[in-house]
């Protein structure tokens, strides 16, 4: 009896440990343009509304004002004056938006980690369904050391709740759960719509695992099957074309662009050659055994693999297609694949070590599967994982210190750093690489005539292209001292002080670096 339990103990601390690890090793940081989105569509819908908007933008007198106050992952409306529409799906921030009005906007923060937990179980639960218990143990593992699930379970997006979502439905589907599967069909619809192949084909899928059974009234139980998921996955689908109408209006409009850009059939060989690669290299070639194994697995099993098997590849299908991207953390985009890859190969090597009888070959095979583990904590791509935190630290940091140490009206001519002070504390911006060369005087006197605090908050190394810009401008040049200097990576200018600078007074830098691990709190050099 407790011998039998063991797997299942297993896999619930697999589970955990992958959740604990993403908590720690989390960002806790709205950074670049794809986090910010998905973070200022959690707080427009905590906060009540569909979209950001921007006040300032409707009484600024300078050209394009809605465009000039779309943060980061966002574009002007093209309905509504001031307000932005995010390049991302917004589907997921409407599910994230009910724990973070209960929790705070931290909760953007919390959910990839819980999600990666989860995705752990699932694997488990999924490929239980395929091999033995050990085997769904050991596939949990490789999802919970495989770099791009943890390199992507410690930010605030959407990929670790879309692979756990997925997985949820080839683990519904694979049990003959029709209700449940059309649902998390729905759910993994909003979002992320693209993946709409996939949704056909675990509706299908649901018809082949019907089949079995006495054949009289075979073909109603199968359409039967298939009939009450799609109805259930239809609230998903109606929500999706719901919002699309809202933020962009048409149903079949999104914030990605135009498709016909973004994909093309000549894409396909280059992402293919790229994704495989990845995949192989951060995984092992051990893997590999995913692309036989409906041919290995045992006879009872193998409808199943066929159907996770054909689940995977609708998972794929779309992004193949899409434009390639170099870095490797781009297989972001394939994690629900990549996961069910992980089942099918650990599936496959059980059926090997089975076939060979004995004891040996099942050891050999469970060491194989815990070198394939530890040769996954070790690649350079995990400790890119564990030095996310790190890096991305100064946006936390920046939103802090305009909180704590900037005026309240503060409006802050900004670019890479629009999201993170979007979100927290909130403040109005002007992008300044969307606001007309000839503007940045003039709007910088403008706020001050209007009763608001002018500041410009730049990375390092978005200064040189500032100059660029605004070059002949009074304040293009930034040729005054920094109010503060963030973590040695983002500055902030007050212009008022440069005509205290240039009149002869002295102005004072105050250097402020993040927390590292082990701090309490943030440490600041004299002030």
């Amino acid at each position: 009896m407790i011998a039998g339990r063991l797997p299942l103990v297993a896999a619930i601390a697999v589970s955990l440990a992958l959740g604990l690890t993403a908590w720690r090793a989390r960002t806790a940081a709205v950074g670049g343009s794809d986090s910010a989105c998905f973070a200022l569509m959690t707080r427009a819908y905590v906060e009540g509304r569909w979209q950001p908007e921007s006040p300032l933008a409707l009484a600024a007198p300078w050209p394009d004002a809605t465009r000039v106050a779309a943060p980061g992952g966002f574009l002007p409306s093209a309905a509504r004056p001031g307000a932005a529409v995010p390049v991302c799906t917004p589907g997921y921030s409407l599910l994230v938006a009910p724990l973070a009005a209960v929790a705070g906007l931290d909760a953007v923060h919390h959910v990839p980690p819980l999600a990666a937990a989860m995705l752990a179980w699932l694997t488990f639960v999924v490929t239980r369904r395929l091999a033995p218990a050990w085997a769904g143990v050991g596939a949990a593992l490789l999802v919970a050391t495989s770099p791009v699930v943890l390199f992507m379970a410690v930010q605030p997006m959407n990929d670790i709740t879309t692979g756990a979502v997925w997985t949820g439905v080839a683990a519904m589907l694979l049990a003959g759960r029709p209700l449940a599967t059309g649902l998390l069909i729905g759910v993994g619809l909003l979002i992320r719509p693209n993946l709409a192949p996939a949704a056909v084909v675990a509706v299908v899928g649901l018809g082949v695992i019907a089949v079995p059974g006495a054949a009289a009234g075979r073909l109603a139980r199968v359409w039967r099957t298939m009939t009450v998921a799609s109805l259930a996955a239809a609230p998903g689908v109606l929500a999706v074309l719901a919002l699309n109408w809202s933020l962009y209006g048409s149903p079949a409009q999104s914030g990605y662009g135009s498709l016909d850009v973004l994909f093309a059939w000549a894409h396909v060989p280059d992402n293919v050659w790229r994704y495989g690669r990845t995949w192989v290299t951060t995984s092992t070639p051990v893997v590999a055994l995913a692309l036989v194994a409906p041919f290995l697995v045992a006879p009872a099993a193998r409808r199943g693999a066929w159907v996770v098997a054909a689940l995977a590849a609708g998972l794929s299908v779309v992004y193949l297609a899409y434009r390639p991207f170099p870095e490797w953390w781009y297989l972001r985009f394939l994690l629900p694949a990549v996961v069910l890859g992980h089942v099918l190969a650990v599936s496959a090597l059980a059926a090997i070590a089975a076939r060979l009888g004995g004891r040996v070959p099942r050891f050999v095979a469970a060491a194989v599967v815990l070198g394939m583990a530890v040769t996954g904590v070790r690649r350079p791509e995990t400790a890119e994982a564990f030095g996310l935190a790190r890096l991305e630290a100064r946006f936390a940091l920046t939103s802090r210190v305009v909180r704590e140490r900037l005026p309240a009206r503060a409006v802050l001519v900004t670019g890479w750093d629009s999201g993170a002070v979007r979100f927290q504390p909130g403040v109005e911006v002007v992008m300044w690489d969307a606001l007309d060369p000839a503007w940045l005087d003039r709007a910088i006197d403008w706020l001050r005539e209007n009763g608001r605090a002018p500041v410009i908050v730049l990375e390092a190394w978005e200064a040189e292209a500032f100059r660029a810009r605004f070059a002949g401008a009074i304040h293009g040049g930034l040729d005054w001292p920094p109010r503060f200097d963030l973590d040695r990576r983002v500055q902030i200018y007050l212009p008022e002080d440069r005509a205290r600078y240039l009149a002869g007074e002295t102005i004072a830098t105050e250097r402020v670096f993040a927390a590292r691990p082990g701090d309490r709190a943030a440490r600041r050099g004299p002030l």
